[in-house]
């Protein structure tokens, strides 16, 4: 996949999580990938869906990934330069693999990231007056801002995201 499209960095995106409101919109995962493809002509995306649609990008250094085992998950992530995710589950296994990973992050508490000090993780965040809606022992498993549901991750900008992605490549290239 990667040798035949002469890519020599790979960016992994997994855009879902399994409580939704930890989401980041896809489209905005979807943009995220085009446009670095297309400012970085070493660079490929890989998608991964976990069974969710995915609209086909339509760049051919864009691929998508329906469905993979947590080993083939595992080893994808052993290939790879910089994951981008929410917090989820594949966002736990890069960082403790050790691959760059920027984490967006609405509604769990910042300080939540301190089991990975010596590991790359730059978390994305809006700092919006709601957040976080998570709490030691609480998990709401909703959005609890009635006024402006999901606030936290739709006013993350995909220009904050695609700055983290290009600086950790960056850092991966010294």
């Amino acid at each position: 996949m990667l040798d035949n499209a002469g890519c020599i960095r790979l960016v992994v995106i997994h855009p879902f999580a399994k409580l939704q409101y930890k989401e980041w919109p896809l489209g905005r995962f979807v943009q995220l990938s085009e446009e670095i493809v297309a400012s970085r002509k070493d660079t490929g995306f890989v998608l991964v869906s976990a069974g969710r649609p995915i609209p086909r990008p339509a760049h051919p250094r864009v691929w998508t990934l329906n469905r993979t085992t947590l080993l083939e998950l595992a080893a994808l992530l052993d290939k790879v330069d910089v994951f981008v995710g929410n917090n989820s589950g594949p966002m736990h296994i890069a960082a403790a693999q050790g691959v760059k990973t920027i984490w967006i992050n609405g509604p769990s508490p910042s300080y939540w990231h301190g089991y990975w000090n010596d590991v790359y993780l730059n978390m994305i965040s809006a700092n919006v007056p709601c957040q976080p809606c998570e709490k030691p022992g609480i998990i709401p498993r909703k959005c609890t801002n009635v006024d402006k549901p999901m606030l936290c991750m739709r006013s993350i900008e995909v220009g904050d995201v695609l700055l983290a992605v290009m600086e950790a490549l960056r850092s991966r290239e010294r």
